[in-house]
């Protein structure tokens, strides 16, 4: 139910080690409160319900972190924005999307297109002073194991803890005394000029689907002028830190 293949051996039997290439725990967090949500309820669980679950899309960090993110720009926004109205408006924009969101990263939902390009956006801006290269920083932070860190993280600065920490200055002859909340609105501003730049500007087109596209590639045709015939890109619902069944079948 959360890796489709948790058998992790060494001996090579296995052909798709897709238990080993997904340690993200949110899939894991995710099936095992639905479990004790159903079985709470006395509900008798069907084959029809372990297929929903299958390819249910919440992303449990997400939906945690989401009330987080709005709590450090309510309170550290005004100060920090001044009177610039302009981009007070994109923040609140960006902001206003995730205050209600629920973590559901449907293909529809503007929430997980905001909340996944703000992840990217925070990213790039995080350990400046450790790792120089942008493909380096990317590399580390979107790895499985960011969740965690980045979880930690917002949620410490999110109670007034460790906001100056040298992970979110930018340089190192100018450190910042509210350097992390600084980088979550100022990630919150890239992520409007980055859906802009991809969807353009009518609202209409900002959700998840029109972003996140899982590219079913041909080989030797995708490569060829006849692409069109051949490959397809598929909009995607999840993302590494939500896995589902449907996602696993697109690796194989």
């Amino acid at each position: 139910m959360v890796s489709c293949n948790n058998r992790i051996h060494s001996g090579g039997e296995s052909f798709h080690g897709l238990g080993s290439t997904i340690p993200a725990t949110s899939r894991a967090v995710r099936v095992t409160e639905e479990l004790r949500r159903l079985i709470a309820a006395g509900k008798k669980l069907t084959a029809g319900d372990m297929r929903r679950l299958q390819q249910d899309v919440v992303d449990v960090y997400a939906r945690g972190l989401a009330p987080l993110i709005v709590k450090i720009v309510d309170r550290f926004g005004p100060e920090m924005l001044g009177a610039d109205s302009e981009r007070t408006l994109v923040v609140t924009k960006m902001v206003e999307t995730l205050r209600d969101w629920d973590g559901d990263c449907g293909l529809e939902s503007r929430g997980a297109l905001v909340y996944n390009v703000w992840l990217e956006q925070l990213s790039n801006l995080m350990l400046r002073l450790y790792l120089k290269d942008e493909y380096e920083r990317m590399q580390v932070l979107t790895s499985a194991f960011v969740d965690h860190f980045i979880s930690r993280q917002v949620q410490l600065w999110s109670s007034g803890q460790n906001l100056s920490s040298d992970f979110c200055w930018q340089s190192p002859s100018k450190p910042e005394p509210f350097a992390c909340p600084r980088i979550v609105i100022q990630a919150l501003l890239n992520t409007h000029a980055v859906i802009l730049q991809e969807l353009g500007p009518d609202e209409a087109a900002w959700k998840w689907r029109n972003y996140h596209i899982l590219p079913y590639g041909h080989l030797p045709f995708s490569a060829t002028p006849l692409k069109p015939f051949f490959h397809r890109d598929v909009p995607s619902p999840v993302r590494l830190a939500s896995h589902n069944l449907c996602h696993v079948l697109g690796q194989l």
